[in-house]
């Protein structure tokens, strides 16, 4: 639920501020907006889109006790998405997702490097801590595109689904190490 200060609360802990996001209740669900890019492949352009998370999936992140996790979508997530430098399609590995036994060819992966880490100090009562960035690592955040649910939820172009640390490509700045063979294939890099 919000709270009057730019809040919002995670059940019975963590709290994260929405300064970087939209927060909107879509079908009887809160829904965290979050702006990125997309690469319109019939296009061959890109444009300005929102990305989701559910509220129901950043509390049962929380209830797990993932407050790094938290305080990565905070203020990695979801005010740098939009900033990523590379956009890559398709992880090489099997992935069923959304009824789809080949829902890997559909993931969008995005990265970059942040000048900073954050972490979750404090218990469920804390706040999110910068931190140095890890050396040699990159960003990256996986996100399925909105094929199944777009009646249910027609603002979002695609789902947030993890987010993680990997180790930087030696050739490619930015991307992360063995992108060739870890992805189908580089849709974007921003110039």
């Amino acid at each position: 639920m919000l709270v009057d200060n730019g809040s919002f609360f995670l059940g019975k802990s963590y709290q994260i501020y929405t300064k970087y996001m939209d927060v909107e209740k879509i079908n009887g669900q809160w829904v965290y907006l979050v702006a990125a890019k997309w690469f319109n492949e019939g296009a061959g352009q890109v444009d300005d889109v929102q990305f989701g998370l559910l509220a129901s999936d950043l509390q049962l992140i929380a209830s797990r006790g993932f407050g790094t996790s938290i305080a990565q979508f905070e203020r990695m997530v979801a005010p740098g998405l939009i900033l990523s430098r590379h956009i890559f399609k398709g992880l090489n590995r099997g992935l069923y997702c959304d009824d789809d036994p080949s829902g890997d060819k559909l993931k969008l992966i995005y990265t970059r490097t942040p000048s900073a880490d954050y972490e979750w100090s404090g218990g469920a009562q804390g706040r999110s801590v910068k931190r140095n960035a890890p050396r040699g690592k990159v960003f990256s955040v996986i996100v399925s595109p909105n094929n199944k649910h777009g009646g249910d939820f027609p603002k979002i172009a695609g789902w947030v689904d993890r987010w993680s640390w990997i180790l930087e490509d030696s050739a490619l700045a930015e991307a992360p190490t063995n992108w060739v063979d870890r992805y189908d294939k580089r849709l974007w890099t921003r110039k």
